[in-house]
């Protein structure tokens, strides 16, 4: 009614009032993953589900339909349902949405085989496992299986010897896990042993791998006395017993890692 009493019609766009079950809505996320926006069926309320949980949503556009709003926290590589509402239970098939994925995988497991050829562990499903050498010269890679996340690296060439290398696996969305750094299988015994016995025969000194264990045996295999190789890979062996002078005793060395040397034979 205007000043002059004058009764004016206007018209007031409100809920949608159609009772029909409306059509899914279009629906897509931003870069973000905070926003979704759309089109539904004018005046209707557009609102997600997540983990089963609703989130509140908008009355989309009373004449376009259009429609946008903010998540509650963006979600991580998780299904959106986004649905349409009327009222008293009327609503649209839902439309399905996948969250975008920014977290990166958690480093993957992964162990060696005894001689350094095969490489086996699980990381995220469908993920690229790259190993790399400390130059980061790629040595092998491989895809995680879709259901068990389990991958099988083989390798051209044995990777032994205590060699470290670095492992990261870059899921489908492109993330990338912090690196895994291990050390190869050492399947190489001690070379090249080096030992002189004194005049006294009860002093054995000389050279292998560092921290490998040093025996000097008889030629029975009776056990002398042992030592182990120091950071430099020097060893002395005290004897009790003296050698007596032509007596030949043997000596070995066994690395850390097991692997036993040839025997090396030294005369007083």
């Amino acid at each position: 009614k205007d000043a002059s009493s004058n009764i004016i019609p206007i018209t007031v766009f409100g809920p949608d009032s159609d009772m029909s079950i409306p059509p899914s809505p279009t629906a897509a996320l931003d870069a973000s993953g905070y926003i979704v926006k759309g089109i539904a069926r004018p005046g209707t309320y557009v609102y997600t589900v997540v983990n089963g949980q609703s989130q509140s949503g908008i009355y989309s556009d009373a004449i376009s339909g259009a429609y946008s709003f903010k998540l509650n926290g963006a979600i991580n590589n998780q299904e959106i349902k986004v649905i349409a509402y009327v009222q008293n239970g009327i609503e649209s098939a839902p439309t399905i949405l996948r969250a975008p994925d920014y977290t990166a995988p958690d480093k993957p497991v992964a162990v060696f085989n005894k001689a350094g050829t095969t490489l086996t562990g699980t990381t995220e499903l469908n993920a690229t496992v790259t190993v790399t050498d400390l130059a980061n010269k790629i040595v092998g890679s491989a895809t995680a299986d879709g259901v068990t996340g389990a991958y099988v690296i083989n390798f051209a060439q044995s990777i032994s010897d205590g060699q470290l290398i670095n492992i990261v696996a870059k899921d489908v969305a492109g993330n990338i896990s912090n690196t895994r750094r291990i050390k190869s299988p050492d399947i190489t015994a001690p070379k090249n042993i080096l030992a002189t016995i004194d005049k006294a025969g009860n002093q054995v000194t000389g050279f292998t791998d560092p921290g490998a264990i040093v025996e000097a045996r008889d030629l029975n295999g009776i056990l002398l006395s042992y030592s182990s190789a120091a950071a430099n890979g020097s060893f002395t062996i005290y004897i009790n017993k003296a050698i007596a002078n032509n007596q030949t005793i043997n000596i070995k060395a066994m690395d850390t890692s097991g692997n036993v040397s040839s025997i090396l034979p030294i005369t007083v």
